[in-house]
């Protein structure tokens, strides 16, 4: 007696000719049930398939022989079905290196994974782009994208017989790096008109014409460690600190090296950006960047539920910051009148607006996720 072709929910018992028989009968049940059910009764073949069983579980089944003067006693055996192989679907999704063109997607090791398939697409798009078919590695790097968009990408395991389900997150590819960028704006020449720059973020701005001062302003709320740099300088800059009225700090070095300003303390802070000795470069911006370190900061200046808006007022495009996002938000931007101008859906604590086409004038925007609401105002330049 034996068992052949055994998968999860079948499978062939087999046994020997008993010499005298006309027929056979045959039985089988899970080894933990005490009742056995008929799969075969008057057969002349030496076989049966048995079906409907349960994966992974001990089964027995018995044979007999019907001869002309009889039946004979059953003879017993036993087969285990095949349990049910999952191919389990990636998790711990997330992205890295965003650029305005890249960005590389990452997921975590899936056991018994012989490769993984990786896709993207425009989140405004219905069509999936294949990035990689059979990846063995945990993460893709997908070029080729338009800045300042949300994306969607997907993956899914590839196990030796079967394929998971795919995981899903989003992404938004960072804004064109323009020059001047949108924080250089025409009231900064003095302290008053300085836009509110947020932190470790890339600055851009020009030195035009001779004499030109850019201000940028930002707000530490707790004492602690901040670096404020300027760097690429098309000519000979320097950088000045201000806490409140009063310079606190200044960097001074030669031709075009950069400029580096270390600080510790609260406040309310304007960075100086001006050319020594008339120094300017109208067509070649200079990158300012005011980085972290143990200080904790203050960005919006419109704040409403935690959820902000910044810079205000506006120029060219505004950034939505909703910390503590669950799933995704849907932001509107509307104009005085209730008007819906814009509508996008974000997974991202960060999300770029482009108002640089939308007339000068007060606008709002509406942010809804996971059932609340938040409504802010913008002033657009």
């Amino acid at each position: 007696m034996s068992s052949t072709a055994i998968i999860t929910s079948s499978a062939t018992v087999l046994w020997s000719t008993v010499a005298g028989a006309n027929s056979y009968d045959v039985d089988y049940k899970l080894n933990s049930s005490g009742t056995w059910v008929n799969a075969a009764t008057g057969t002349t073949s030496t076989s049966v398939n048995l079906s409907g069983l349960t994966p992974g579980l001990l089964n027995d089944w018995r044979v007999r022989a019907n001869c002309t003067s009889g039946s004979s006693a059953y003879a017993q055996s036993q087969s285990t079905t095949i349990p049910v192989v999952t191919c389990i679907a990636p998790t711990g999704l997330t992205s890295s290196g965003i650029t305005v063109s890249a960005a590389t997607v990452s997921w975590t090791a899936v056991s018994g994974a012989i490769s993984y398939d990786v896709d993207y697409k425009l989140a405004s798009s219905g069509t999936w782009i294949n990035s990689i078919t059979g990846t063995t590695s945990t993460s893709r790097a997908i070029s080729g994208l338009t800045a300042s968009s949300l994306f969607d990408w997907r993956v899914r395991t590839n196990c030796s017989s079967l394929t998971s389900g795919y995981t899903q997150a989003q992404f938004t590819t960072s804004a064109v790096s323009t020059c001047p960028g949108i924080y250089d704006v025409s009231t900064n020449g003095t302290r008053a008109g300085a836009a509110t720059i947020p932190f470790n973020t890339d600055i851009k701005g020009l030195i035009n014409p001779t004499g030109d001062n850019d201000y940028y302003k930002f707000v530490i709320n707790t004492a602690g460690t901040i670096t404020v740099t300027l760097s690429t300088l098309p000519a000979d800059y320097d950088l000045r600190l201000y806490r409140n009225n009063s310079q606190v700090a200044i960097s001074q070095n030669g031709s075009t090296t950069s400029e580096t300003i270390n600080y510790t303390a609260a406040g309310t802070y304007y960075a100086r950006v001006y050319g020594y000795n008339g120094a300017f470069n109208a067509t070649n911006c200079y990158t300012l960047k005011v980085q972290l370190g143990t200080a904790s900061r203050e960005e919006g200046l419109i704040t409403l539920n935690k959820i902000s808006v910044f810079p205000n007022p506006v120029a060219n495009s505004v950034m939505v910051r909703i910390p503590g996002i669950q799933g995704m938000a849907n932001i509107r931007l509307f104009d005085m009148y209730g008007k819906t101008l814009m509508q996008r859906s974000s997974g991202q604590v960060n999300t770029q607006l482009d108002v640089s086409t939308l007339p000068a004038g007060v606008y709002m925007v509406n942010v809804m996720n996971n059932g609340k609401e938040s409504t802010m105002k913008i002033v657009n330049e």
